[in-house]
């Protein structure tokens, strides 16, 4: 058994499998991914550390930045210039585990807005 792969099939059943996956078992598997990334935090450097990876995770896909820049030696010496302590993760982290994760929080955040609106139409 290969580790990691459970990891690939939460996502691929939550955000990839639309119309295939129940809706309840979508929202499981999103709520899973949410709780594993939100408990990853347990110092108060980690939590700085997954704060800066959310930022950073953002500011690659708001800006169409590549998640290769992340390997770059003068992106790295950028990072460790603004905080010497702070690991950059990477770039495979970024495209899977930090994109995944945020996705799954924000598509929460609409399934919860969503279920409160009333009256909608099309």
């Amino acid at each position: 058994m290969v580790l990691g792969k459970a990891n690939e099939m939460k996502s691929h059943l939550a955000m990839k499998c639309k119309g295939y996956v129940p809706k309840n078992v979508q929202l499981n598997f999103l709520r899973k991914i949410d709780n594993e990334c939100e408990s990853s935090k347990t110092s108060s450097i980690s939590i700085k550390s997954n704060r800066a990876d959310k930022a950073l995770t953002r500011w690659f896909v708001c800006s169409g930045i590549p998640f290769v820049a992340a390997d770059s030696l003068y992106f790295k010496d950028f990072t460790k210039s603004l905080n010497s302590g702070y690991n950059l993760s990477k770039r495979t982290a970024f495209a899977t585990t930090h994109l995944d994760g945020e996705l799954a929080n924000i598509t929460l955040k609409i399934e919860k807005k969503l279920a409160k609106a009333k009256n909608l139409t099309l």
